[in-house]
C-alpha cells in the first residue's frame, strides 16, 4: 500500500491488524506514514508519527523523521 500511495488501503489493514490484536512495530508505523506521505496526506502521516511516538516499547528512528519530512514536502507544507 505504501508503494502505491494507497493511504486508505493502508489504514484499512491497520484497522484489521488492531482488530486482530496484531502487535505493531516501528516498521509498520513507517509504512503507514509512508503511504500517507506518498498520497500527500500530511495529517495522517503526523497522526501515525504521533502514535509511534506514544508507543513506549518502540523507538522513533531517523527513517521515521525522514518519512515525516517527506510528507511535509509532498504536501507543500514546509513550515510543518
Amino acid at each position: 500500500f505504501a508503494n502505491a500511495a494507497d493511504s486508505a488501503g493502508a489504514e484499512e489493514w491497520h484497522g484489521r491488524m488492531l482488530d486482530d490484536s496484531v502487535r505493531l512495530n516501528s516498521k509498520t508505523f513507517g509504512k503507514l506514514m509512508e503511504a500517507a506521505a506518498k498520497s500527500g496526506n500530511l495529517q495522517k502521516a503526523e497522526a501515525f508519527f504521533r502514535a509511534l511516538e506514544e508507543e513506549k516499547s518502540l523507538e522513533l528512528s531517523q527513517v521515521s523523521y525522514q518519512i515525516l519530512l517527506d510528507a511535509c514536502a509532498k504536501s507543500g507544507n514546509v513550515e510543518a
